[in-house]
């Protein structure tokens, strides 16, 4: 949840999801985008055995990791309020 609305992810790992994965980006108007599940060219965890191996074809980078750390940390920061629905 942030000034502009929130993200909404929900996936098979989740045990509260019905149903296919998917996610919402709401914005603070009356719009949504819902995106559904997008078919990768490997899992996650192959992907990131390929990065370990110095494969160039990876989905998520170095940088992609460090960047959300990043805006996970400043987002932690920024809260006036926790709230677990």
């Amino acid at each position: 949840m942030g000034t502009q609305g929130r993200v909404e992810v929900r996936t098979t790992g989740d045990c509260q999801a019905k149903g296919e994965p998917y996610a919402l980006l709401i914005r603070n108007t009356e719009t949504y985008v819902r995106c559904e599940d997008v078919a990768l060219p490997t899992m996650l965890a192959q992907d990131f055995i390929n990065r370990i191996e110095g494969r160039k074809d990876v989905i998520i980078s170095g940088e992609d990791v460090l960047m959300s750390s990043l805006d996970a940390i400043e987002i932690d920061e920024s809260l006036e309020e926790v709230c677990l629905c």
